[in-house]
């Protein structure tokens, strides 16, 4: 496969300093700013290590591998089988097995994002480790998809679904073992089979993980050994792209919300590389190449199909749109956006069935360009289950307090983040923020509290509702106008 050798060189090179002496796997920080071995970076620095190919990188990477491969957890019957701790000194799952936490104790989803980065590394470079580490790999990989098999993961899970039928599916068809092999081709034609009712995962619009969507089907692309499942990881891709085109916008560089698994509200925060796979889209000039991907993931060795209508909208923003997408039917979820020159707005109404999930599921959203440049962005953290309407500099949002439900610290908070922001600027009925106003109109106030929190350059703007009678339908309808 081609590559640009300058191209790994740079971040590997930056990745080999991060390496623990101790251990040799390498180091990562985590969101709380400690600095901790990271077991699944290391399995992926690994097969880059074994790539590039120097004496030094295949010593690296055996002892690397070697560290991993020692990690597995091997206790039959537990369901952490054939899974890995996230890092080398993660305290062990309990003893008895029944009483392990799920994450907690340990990650399920390590045995396929592990996995993954096994299964390239046999594929592209077996010829270059020793046979006795090849025959670790795959005793390794016989535990993951023992594990995997044995796990009630549902085909909606989109990013690790999309791993565990190729793990499995692959496993079986290089072991002789049908029922892995069946098993993985019937989970792959379910996953595939939800996706084309509306040509959507369930995991929506969400740049964390369609980051790894895209890895993972590139990866059915070119390991599986199926043409079947080649034809429909290539019908998903090309969905998939069609999707990230809709929400994408080229002049503020940004996925407009809403999310429905986000870690941040900038695609830079939320630990994804899903804008280098569009910006590499926006270089490309083909619709099949597979030298500009990031490197930053298995999908450095699969490249990208990008349809070529897909590639030109991703390169330039052609104009004020309204998106609309229905994305499941039982339960009923509705999502729309839209994107002008300088302002994009989201939301979902999923008729009150999507719960309250702090910290990824940002149904009401909005970003628009800074005066000095930059983006600003807004989203509802609300504590009840609320939906969101989008449309022309608007953003209509409701929830309902239901009988039963609720109590002290029922509030709906709107949280927004732009630099030079004057607390002293929100009032009830209109909020005034650098480069943008936002008049709200709410059955709230009077009666409601209204309360500015904050510091430098981020604030909450909540509005207590504690002490609505429950039936209450509580509505906020916000307009838009950018300066």
């Amino acid at each position: 496969m081609p590559f640009e050798q300058e191209t790994l060189d740079h971040p590997l090179d930056a990745r080999l300093r991060d390496i623990d002496p101790a251990t040799g796997l390498v180091v990562r920080s985590n969101r709380a700013g400690s600095r901790l071995t990271d077991v699944r970076e290391s399995a992926q620095t690994a097969l880059w290590l074994a790539h590039r190919g120097t004496p030094a990188d295949l010593a690296a990477a055996h002892r690397m591998l070697e560290a991993v491969l020692s990690l597995q957890h091997t206790r039959e019957g537990a369901a952490y089988f054939g899974t890995w701790p996230m890092h080398h000194d993660q305290t062990p799952p309990p003893v008895p097995p029944a009483t392990a936490r799920v994450w907690h104790d340990y990650d399920p989803n390590w045995r396929e994002f592990i996995g993954m980065s096994f299964i390239v590394l046999l594929e592209e470079h077996a010829d270059r480790l020793q046979p006795s580490l090849v025959a670790d790999i795959e005793t390794a990989l016989r535990r993951a998809a023992t594990g995997s098999l044995d796990r009630a993961l549902p085909s909606s899970y989109a990013n690790v679904a999309l791993m565990r039928a190729l793990l499995l599916h692959w496993s079986g068809v290089r072991f002789g073992q049908n029922v892995w092999q069946q098993t993985g081709r019937d989970f792959a034609r379910a996953i595939h089979d939800e996706f084309m009712v509306h040509h959507a995962f369930d995991e929506f619009n969400s740049p964390t993980y369609y980051e790894v969507d895209l890895y993972a089907l590139g990866l059915w692309v070119t390991y599986a050994p199926s043409d079947e499942f080649k034809g429909w990881a290539r019908a998903m891709e090309a969905g998939l792209w069609r999707d990230i085109a809709r929400f994408y916008h080229p002049g503020l560089d940004e996925i407009c919300g809403p999310y429905d698994r986000a870690y941040g509200m900038r695609s830079p925060d939320d630990g994804s590389e899903l804008l280098g796979w569009i910006h590499a889209a926006q270089r490309s000039s083909t619709s099949d190449t597979q030298d500009q991907t990031p490197f930053n993931s298995p999908g450095y060795f699969t490249g990208l199909r990008v349809p070529e209508a897909v590639r030109a909208q991703l390169r330039a923003f052609d104009g004020p749109r309204r998106v609309g997408r229905r994305i499941t039917t039982l339960p009923r979820r509705d999502v729309t956006a839209w994107l002008g020159e300088s302002l994009m707005i989201g939301g979902q109404d999923a008729h009150f069935a999507k719960p309250v999930w702090p910290g990824q599921y940002e149904m009401a959203t909005a970003h628009w360009r800074l005066p000095g440049g930059g983006l600003g962005w807004l989203r509802l953290i609300p504590t009840l289950p609320t939906d969101a309407r989008a449309g022309e500099n608007r953003l209509e949002v409701w929830s309902y307090r239901w009988p039963g439900v609720g109590g002290p610290g029922i509030r709906h908070t709107f949280e927004i983040e732009a630099p030079g922001i004057d607390s002293a600027a929100i009032q009830p009925h209109q909020w005034s923020l650098p480069g943008l106003t936002i008049r709200v109109h709410t059955d709230l106030l009077p009666d409601g509290v209204m309360r500015v929190e904050g510091e430098p350059d981020r604030i909450r703007i909540a509005y207590d509702t504690s002490n609505f009678d429950c039936g209450t339908m509580v509505r906020f309808d916000l307009r838009f106008v950018t300066h």
